[in-house]
């Protein structure tokens, strides 16, 4: 079973994988600099976009949305009406402030690379993000992978996983949820049928008990009332 809260997020568009996963990779990637006590030490970051992200990058705005993510914003609660004003100071100024915090340059044409006919191992969606700091030398590097619907995962992440390590904790964000203390378990379209007919119960009844089983109903309601909420100011927008 897929929970709604992995099948439906709220995120930045156009796209899950080339949109939302890359500014979601920059986040972690501030994190990581952060949980190494490097942040206050960066002198300049360079994004590398590899295969399918270098490719259509640009017209799925994954460029922006890197700047965006590095900048400290998050893919589920930005401001998409002030997105311009945002980037503006980046791309006019070459001047971005860093999880919100440290003021580095960054100049677009030479801190984001395009691979476009380079494919990293593991899935066509890669990008690395590079730290640098007072020394040229010192620097502090990671990849991440966009493996669809806003998940991301690190090239160790997927090697340990192509090695049948299934305890990875990025991983286990994406896989099924388990079916443990489900009461109404099923893995396809067909056995979900099946559980409604057995129990005399509709879908909606189905994904309700299933969902109260990893969380309160209030949590339940209150996103999927959020999800609604962004669904329909879209329509209003557009």
């Amino acid at each position: 079973m897929i929970s709604l809260f992995e099948m439906f997020k709220i995120g930045i568009g156009p796209s899950s994988s080339h949109t939302m996963g890359p500014m979601v990779a920059s986040s972690a990637f501030l994190t990581l600099l952060k949980d190494a006590n490097k942040l206050d030490s960066v002198n300049r970051i360079q994004v590398d976009l590899y295969g399918s992200l270098a490719s259509t990058g640009k017209g799925h705005a994954t460029d922006t949305a890197v700047i965006l993510g590095l900048l400290g914003h998050k893919a589920d609660n930005i401001d998409t009406n002030l997105v311009t004003d945002y980037l503006d100071p980046v791309l006019t100024e070459h001047h971005l402030k860093l999880a919100g915090e440290r003021d580095i340059n960054f100049h677009y044409d030479a801190d984001i690379v395009w691979h476009p006919l380079t494919n990293l191992p593991h899935h066509p969606n890669g990008m690395s993000l590079t730290a640098y700091f007072a020394d040229e030398d010192d620097s502090l590097s990671q990849t991440y992978y966009s493996i669809g619907g806003g998940f991301i995962a690190t090239a160790e992440d997927l090697a340990s996983s192509e090695n049948g390590d299934d305890t990875n904790e990025n991983l286990d964000q994406v896989a099924k949820t388990t079916d443990a203390g489900i009461p109404y378990p099923f893995q396809n379209a067909q056995e979900l049928l099946e559980r409604c007919q057995e129990h005399g119960l509709s879908i909606s009844e189905v994904m309700l008990a299933n969902e109260k089983s990893l969380r309160d109903e209030e949590t339940i309601f209150a996103y999927i009332d959020a999800v609604w909420d962004v669904m329909q100011t879209c329509v209003k927008n557009g």
